[in-house]
């Protein structure tokens, strides 16, 4: 017999990537992401979460602990200016949109996996920089560190004022000398008069985190048939 509450699951995780894919889209093209998207998604998805706890395939004090850890991660992310407010929004989201369980240890904390899955894509973002960087030839004065030189070319990029003006929204100008930039990333700073320096990336954290998601819900549906193939 058809089970409805058995597709329930599939369909929360369809429509909570449809809402991060959609919010990475607009973190993408312009590093901000309206709160409607996050507030549609969420009035969406609670009702099916709710059918999902009267059916008993949620464990409720899991669920809960997991919230509350998402939450404090996010105060203390926030008090300390470590990523955005979109970012620390999405994962507060997903924390919500996606109940953990003790099936495996990809799904006991999400949020976690989905972060760490997005950490190593963001490797990908970090070898562009340095590939932008190595084709312009980019330049340091002659005082800079070794390290500061290293840590410019995987997180800043050398451009122009007219790349600068296209997509200020992509860049926070930065001396690659001075090892605060490191941790005012998200800050405003002067723009520099000259033709070329350097800027601090912005990284679309949101885009990564639903392209994270949804090689979550392949990995959680390939172990699922691969457990019942198995069995």
């Amino acid at each position: 017999m058809f089970n409805i509450f058995a597709l329930l699951p599939l369909i929360r995780r369809l429509i909570a990537f449809s809402t991060l894919m959609l919010a990475g889209f607009t973190d993408y093209q312009s590093r901000e992401v309206d709160d409607k998207v996050w507030i549609i998604g969420s009035l969406i998805i609670a009702p099916l979460l709710l059918l999902e706890f009267l059916s008993e395939t949620i464990q409720l004090v899991l669920y809960a602990v997991s919230i509350i850890t998402i939450l404090l991660v996010a105060i203390l992310a926030l008090k300390f200016k470590l990523v955005g407010e979109a970012d620390i929004i999405a994962l507060i989201f997903i924390s919500f949109a996606e109940p953990p369980s003790l099936r495996n240890i990809l799904t006991l904390v999400p949020p976690a996996t989905i972060v760490i899955l997005a950490g190593i894509l963001s490797m990908g973002y970090i070898a562009y920089n340095v590939y932008y960087n190595w084709r312009n030839r980019a330049t340091f004065p002659e005082r800079t560190p070794l390290y500061l030189k290293i840590i410019a070319y995987m997180t800043m990029r050398m451009i122009t004022s007219r790349e600068y003006e296209e997509k200020r929204y992509m860049y926070t100008p930065a001396n690659p000398l001075d090892p605060s930039f490191i941790t005012k990333m998200n800050q405003s700073m002067e723009t520099p008069t000259t033709e070329k320096f350097w800027a601090v990336v912005l990284l679309p954290y949101v885009t990564l985190l639903a392209i994270a998601f949804l090689i979550y819900i392949v990995l959680y549906y390939s172990y699922t048939f691969t457990f019942f193939s198995k069995g």
